[in-house]
């Protein structure tokens, strides 16, 4: 009878395809997460992308700040005593421009890398999901930020050129800096939270600017009904009708830049208490948190197999 050799375990083989090897500085996570926010801040302009990728953020780009370059040089030629529209009004009037800048950019900053599954790649190392997560939101929050910040300095700067009230124009751009800080946090961040979810384009798109235009009017509609009396007979405005406009992103931060700045449009469905702007301020702070956590959870079930 033979007795069986015990087998010798099988070591793995370790093959040298010919590369160079790299034996320079490691940079690590944090510079992974730099590149990756500027090459999206970067795409969210086009750059570095295809000539058809730039045209719908370059054209809004160019419908957002013409305007301020007209009413720039209306007042330097005719010597106007005051600008005819504040920076703050300014970016609220360009509202729906800005929810098409953002519905389109949100999906090439999110959807592309879900849908063909470049995101194991992101993933593999050294960049963790949290990071990701930062470079992504960060840079869209960066681009709107700068969307709008733009034509508010360039409408501010015409008024300086055009003679005005120094104070009146630093006062005019902290506004509308103001106001366009909070309409680039908040509508980036339920973009991103909606598109992580929606990986087609073209249906991420619809569903941004269907959801925020649509829980918009359909506030408007409920707040006016509240507020049937009240319009019909020249009396205020209930708090109700006030509050009920706090449920929709866009109504809630023109609510809350009226509110923070005094910057009151004529007809106001505005809050006129310290209870009403303390409950829009709470509420923008429930939505951008929801917002947060969804975008989190969605990459947290990120599969990198």
């Amino acid at each position: 009878m033979s007795v069986e050799q015990p087998r010798s375990p099988v070591m793995p083989a370790i093959y040298d395809l010919g590369f160079r090897h790299y034996d320079g500085e490691r940079l690590g996570s944090w510079y992974a997460t730099r590149t990756l926010f500027w090459d999206t801040y970067r795409g969210s302009y086009g750059f570095g992308r295809s000539t058809r990728a730039k045209i719908m953020p370059l054209l809004l780009a160019v419908l957002v700040t013409v305007p301020t370059l007209i009413i720039g040089a209306v007042a330097i030629f005719t010597k106007l005593d005051h600008l005819p529209v504040s920076g703050s009004k300014y970016v609220a009037g360009v509202a729906l421009l800005t929810t098409l800048y953002v519905a389109s950019q949100a999906p090439q900053a999110v959807s592309r890398d879900l849908r063909h599954r470049t995101i194991s790649l992101y993933l593999s190392r050294p960049l963790r999901r949290g990071q990701y997560v930062l470079a992504k939101a960060a840079a869209l929050i960066a681009a709107t930020f700068t969307f709008l910040a733009v034509p508010v300095t360039v409408l501010h700067v015409a008024g300086l050129l055009a003679k005005l009230s120094v104070r009146a124009q630093l006062t005019g751009w902290f506004g509308g800096i103001w106001t366009a800080a909070m309409y680039a946090v908040l509508l980036p961040m339920l973009a991103l939270a909606i598109c992580a979810w929606i990986v087609r384009r073209g249906f991420g798109i619809a569903a941004v600017v269907v959801t925020l235009f649509l829980s918009a009017v359909v506030v408007g509609i409920l707040a006016n009904v509240i507020a049937y009396d009240a319009l019909n007979n020249d009396t205020p405005v209930p708090g109700g009708a006030i509050l009920a406009l706090a449920f929709s992103p866009l109504t809630l931060i023109d609510g809350l830049r009226s509110w923070i700045l005094g910057d009151r449009p004529d007809a106001s469905f505005v809050p006129d208490t310290g209870a009403l702007g303390t409950a829009y301020v709470i509420m923008f702070i429930v939505l951008l948190g929801v917002s947060v956590l969804a975008l989190v959870w969605r990459y947290r079930t990120v599969s990198v197999s």
